[in-house]
């Protein structure tokens, strides 16, 4: 695979994490996707079972960019590691500014949740 690796910065807010592009910005091809892994921590491989996670695209040029069905497949949950897919359906390629938001990745406890 000759793609070329760009990273996203994390920012923890409670239990949400606020993803961006990193300080040289993200290109995401048209009709392409762009694919990053944020790694769990010990305590989460352990207790894996006892979280659930959501991702929340909340940029507009990737809002309009995803298909319909798109915000059903972001997110793969590992044993390790969390997946991130972000796709862009348009004929032109997306270039996000240094630091700019991607998204919100809600992590909730089971544990300490009421589910309804």
């Amino acid at each position: 695979d000759d793609k070329e690796i760009q990273e996203t910065s994390i920012i923890q807010q409670k239990e949400e994490y606020l993803i961006q592009a990193t300080d040289q910005g993200l290109v995401i091809p048209a009709h392409a996707s762009s694919t990053f892994t944020i790694q769990k921590d010990k305590n989460e491989k352990q207790n894996q079972k006892d979280y659930v996670y959501h991702f929340d695209t909340t940029n507009p040029k990737l809002e309009k960019a995803q298909g319909f069905f798109d915000h059903c497949a972001e997110v793969v949950v590992n044993r390790k590691s969390i997946v991130i897919h972000l796709y862009n359906r348009t004929r032109q390629d997306i270039a996000l500014l240094p630091q700019e938001d991607i998204g919100v990745l809600e992590k909730f406890d089971l544990r300490n949740e009421d589910i309804i």
